[in-house]
C-alpha cells in the first residue's frame, strides 16, 4: 500500500512504517486507552455521557487557565506544545472556523459546546489505535462544565477574553457562495424523525428542516431531502422548495416522477441519483432507466456512482469511488468521487442483526483513500477536498449523515457506540437531540466546512497540489498547509 497518512501525533509513510513503528505510535502516553467514568445530566439527552477531567489535565476549577489547540488534530492526540493560549488564523470574511479549547471550560459556558467521548475498542482499521475519542457536540452546561475535558468554540471574529488571545486575521473576499468542491450528503426527513423518536415515527419537520440547515450552515449541500416526489414546488410547508431548493449551493438533486421537470425549472444543474454501484449484470436493466430518462427529462443529468468502465450509454456524470479514480484522464465529461467502507474496511451492517449487540469484527488495513471514520486522522477530511480539488472533480459525494441512527431503535446508544459496517461513524457526521428533537453536529462535520473553505483557497489562489496528492490512495498532508494555502492566497490578492 502506498498511501501516506497522518500518524499521530507525527506523519508516517505505512508503506515504509512496519508493525513496530506503528505499536510504538498506539502506546504512547498520548495515544492510551482511559476508563469514562459516565455522569447523568439534566439535559434530558440521556445519551450524552461525562468524562471527569485527569489531574494533568487543565481543568480544575482551581485552575482558571483555558488552552487552545493550535491544529486541526483529534483533541487527546495532539501533541501539548500545539496547546496554547495565544494564536491567530486566518480565514475568509465572514467565515466560521472552529477551536478546540480545555482548562476550565466553566468560563465559557453560553459560548463554547460540549465535545462527547467515546470509547472506541474496535478500531475502524488496523492502523488506529484503540482509544476515547472525542466527535459529538452537545450543549455545554454549568452541569457539565467540571466534567468536560474539551469544548468547540466556533467564532468569526478574534476571541480575546477568559485569558485566550486567539486573533483572527480575515482575508478581504468571502468563501465563494458555491463551493469550489460542492459536498453532497443525504439527509431523508423521514430517517431523521425515525431516529429522533428512537423508532417511532413522529412527525416533525421543523427537526428535519433544523437538520438540514445544520448541513447547510457547514457547507453541505443535503441530497434526498424531499418529503415526497411529487411535493407541491412552493407555499407549502413540505414543498419542494422548503426541502431542496432552499438548501441549495451547487448542483441540484431532484427526484424521478412526475413533477421532475417542473423542479428542474427551479433548480442550478438539476441531476437524478440514477442508481448505486449497480452490478454489471443489471446494464441492461440500467441501460432502459437511463433512455427514459433522457427522453422524459432532456434537461436533468443522470449520475450513478459507477466508473466509465460499466458498460451503459448516456451516464451524464460519472462518480467512481476514490479507490478506482486511479485515471483522471480517461474521463473526458464531469467527474465527482466518493468515499465508502472501502476506505478502511467493511463489514456487516448490525441493524440487520436480530442482537446487534452480538456481532463480528473484521481486521482491515486503510485502503489510502480519505477515511471519514471517528478514529481516522484529521487530515483524511483534507486530503478529501484536496484530492477533489487536485483532480478538478465536480463534486464529493457521502452517502448519510445518519445512518447509524438505525441502531437506535435496536438499544444501542450510539453516543458510545458507532461501529458499524466495519467502522466507527461511517455515514453519520449528526447526532440526535433528543430533548429537542433535533441534531448536533460533530467534529467531523466542523472538519468538512473548515477543509471545504480550504480547497476554495486553493482554487482562488491558484495553489499547486501535486506535491501533496499523488493519486487518490497516496497523499501527504503537511500539519502547515492550511497556513501555507491562505498565506500564498493572501499574497495574490495583494497583486490585484
Amino acid at each position: 500500500m502506498k498511501s501516506i497518512i497522518l500518524s499521530l501525533p507525527i506523519f508516517c509513510i505505512i508503506a515504509s512504517c512496519n508493525n513496530s513503528d506503528i505499536s510504538k505510535l498506539a502506546n504512547q502516553e498520548e495515544l492510551s486507552v482511559t476508563t469514562q467514568q459516565e455522569v447523568s445530566t439534566d439535559t434530558g439527552n440521556d445519551s450524552e455521557i461525562s468524562e471527569d477531567c485527569p489531574e494533568s489535565s487543565h481543568c480544575t476549577p482551581n485552575n482558571q487557565e483555558i488552552f487552545v489547540l493550535d491544529s486541526f488534530e483529534k483533541p487527546k492526540h495532539a501533541s501539548r506544545d500545539l496547546w496554547k493560549t495565544s494564536l491567530s488564523r486566518t480565514i475568509f470574511k465572514d467565515a466560521s472556523t472552529f477551536f478546540i479549547v480545555k482548562g476550565n471550560l466553566c468560563l465559557l459556558v453560553g459560548e463554547a459546546q460540549r465535545l462527547e467521548p467515546i470509547l472506541i475498542e474496535h478500531p475502524s482499521a488496523n492502523e488506529y489505535p484503540s482509544d476515547v475519542y472525542y466527535d459529538a457536540i452537545t450543549d455545554l452546561t454549568m452541569e457539565n462544565c467540571n466534567k468536560t475535558l474539551y469544548a468547540i468554540l466556533d467564532i468569526k471574529e478574534s476571541y480575546i477574553k477568559n485569558g485566550l488571545n486567539i486573533e483572527i486575521k480575515h482575508l478581504p473576499i468571502s468563501a465563494p457562495t458555491t463551493p469550489t468542491i460542492p459536498l453532497f450528503i443525504q439527509l431523508e426527513p423521514y430517517a431523521f424523525n425515525i431516529g429522533v423518536n428512537r423508532g417511532s415515527y413522529v412527525e416533525n419537520h421543523k427537526g428535519a428542516l433544523s437538520a438540514l440547515e445544520l448541513l447547510h450552515d457547514h457547507r453541505i449541500q443535503p441530497i434526498k431531502s424531499w418529503i415526497s416526489s411529487n411535493s407541491p414546488i412552493d407555499k407549502d410547508p413540505l414543498s419542494f422548495m422548503n426541502y431542496v431548493g432552499k438548501f441549495k449551493n451547487g448542483p441540484t438533486n431532484i427526484p424521478e416522477g412526475r413533477s421532475a421537470n417542473l423542479y428542474a425549472k427551479y433548480s442550478s444543474r438539476p441531476w437524478f441519483y440514477v442508481v448505486d454501484e449497480p452490478e454489471e449484470a443489471l446494464a441492461d436493466q440500467i441501460q432502459n432507466k437511463l433512455n427514459e430518462l433522457k427522453i422524459g427529462h432532456p434537461s436533468v443529468r443522470r449520475m450513478i456512482t459507477t466508473s466509465n468502465r460499466y458498460p451503459v450509454r448516456g451516464i451524464d456524470i460519472y462518480c467512481p469511488v476514490m479507490e478506482q479514480l486511479d485515471n483522471r484522464e480517461e474521463y473526458s465529461g464531469e467527474v465527482w468521487s466518493y468515499v465508502s467502507c472501502m476506505s478502511h474496511g467493511c463489514g456487516e451492517n448490525r441493524a440487520y442483526l436480530d442482537d446487534p449487540k452480538v456481532f463480528t469484527t473484521e481486521s482491515h488495513s486503510r485502503s489510502g483513500a480519505p477515511d471519514l471514520t471517528i478514529d481516522a486522522p484529521s487530515s483524511d477530511i483534507f486530503a478529501f477536498f484536496l484530492i477533489g480539488r487536485h483532480l478538478n472533480l465536480g463534486a464529493l459525494l457521502y452517502y448519510d449523515s445518519i445512518t447509524q441512527w438505525s441502531l437506535i431503535s435496536k438499544g444501542i446508544n450510539i453516543y458510545k457506540d458507532m461501529y458499524n459496517f466495519g467502522g466507527n461513524g461511517d455515514g453519520t457526521i449528526l447526532y440526535p437531540d433528543f430533548k429537542r428533537k433535533r441534531a448536533f453536529p460533530s467534529l467531523r462535520l466542523k472538519l468538512l466546512r473548515e477543509a471545504s473553505l480550504l480547497a476554495d483557497a486553493a482554487k482562488l489562489g491558484n495553489y499547486g497540489l501535486s506535491s501533496y496528492i499523488f493519486s487518490t490512495t497516496s497523499w501527504y498532508i503537511s500539519p502547515n498547509i492550511r497556513d501555507e494555502i491562505y498565506s500564498h492566497l493572501k499574497y495574490k490578492l495583494k497583486d490585484l
